[in-house]
């Protein structure tokens, strides 16, 4: 099978993507501090990257509406 190739292929991508997205997704310090937390709970705590995703989402969503308000 060539599974090996096609993940290396996929984080490549993912990598890419990341960097190219970062100044615009990671503003402010709300943006750092969950970044550095979605980061911690991924390398530490080994928490699957979609849990993750689900709950930066989340949090991005409830700290906008909240913005909103004010």
């Amino acid at each position: 099978m060539m599974v090996a190739p096609a993940s290396a292929a996929v984080v490549g991508i993912i990598i890419m993507l990341s960097l190219d997205l970062t100044p615009e997704a990671v503003a402010g310090l709300a943006g750092i501090l969950l970044a550095l937390v979605a980061f911690l709970l991924i390398t530490l705590l080994k928490v699957d990257v979609a849990l993750v995703a689900v709950g930066a989402l989340a949090i991005g969503i409830l700290y906008a509406t909240a913005r909103g308000f004010y």
